[in-house]
């Protein structure tokens, strides 16, 4: 019998879609939640558990994941979603001595997590960026239409282990952002400010070992939320950020 591998995850068309693939090739599947969404019940899922949420309490979130991996003789733990890479990746080294974990080492996973590193890598290979600001706090905002003419593009520059207030958010006006901010506020983490390109959002999928490129996939975004400007959407409601 094969080694069962554990998923750490709470979206269902990203979870399901892995455990269904892992479970025609014979490979037993459980899956483990930390953000108290609805149970994921399939029959690629053997079984399903809830973890402690990291943000509030990040250690026995640690203790019970250790725990889990320990009383399952698992082969490999994928992460799923924004909150469990970043989660894994503030304890990379701790939990990659007990289990093989299916994300590259923080100081590569960093320049995905951390937008503006994602945009230094992008104009490193010559890829044209949107033109792009920093915000620390609320009050920065309205300093900037001089420099950065309108619409804009706000989103959070890091993805963190706790949800985000929102992943992208378009501004038009200086009315707009006295709206949305009414009274100063510290932006933790600091917020990009980006010019709002028009065109097709598009995406770009690639499994990588050990720097050789085994697939490679793109597609073109048939739904966004907002329309015009933001988030994917999938058939099914979900969101990817």
């Amino acid at each position: 019998m094969k080694a069962p591998v554990l998923i750490l995850g709470w979206i269902p068309r990203i979870v399901l879609t892995i455990a269904r693939s892992l479970h025609r090739h014979g490979i037993p599947v459980d899956v483990a939640d930390c953000v108290m969404a609805p149970a994921v019940h399939s029959r690629a899922v053997r079984r399903f558990f809830r973890l402690p949420y990291p943000n509030k309490a990040p250690r026995d979130f640690v203790n019970e994941l250790r725990a889990a991996i320990a009383g399952g003789d698992y082969d490999l733990l994928i992460p799923a979603d924004d909150v469990a890479i970043a989660t894994l990746m503030e304890n990379y080294k701790e939990l990659n001595q007990v289990i093989r974990i299916a994300c590259p080492p923080p100081e590569i996973t960093q320049r995905v997590l951390n937008k503006p590193q994602t945009l230094a890598v992008a104009q490193g290979c010559g890829m044209r960026v949107p033109r792009t600001m920093l915000a620390e706090h609320s009050g920065m905002l309205r300093e900037f239409p001089e420099q950065l003419p309108f619409p804009w593009i706000l989103k959070p520059a890091e993805k963190e282990k706790r949800f985000e207030e929102f992943t992208s958010f378009r501004v038009n006006t200086l009315s707009e952002i006295d709206q949305k901010y009414p009274t100063p506020r510290k932006f933790e983490p600091p917020m990009l400010v980006q010019e709002y390109c028009e065109g097709v959002g598009v995406g770009v999928q690639m499994l990588l070992h050990q720097g050789e490129c085994l697939a490679v996939f793109q597609h073109r975004r048939l739904k966004e939320l907002p329309f015009g400007g933001g988030v994917a959407e999938s058939a099914t409601g979900g969101l990817v950020a």
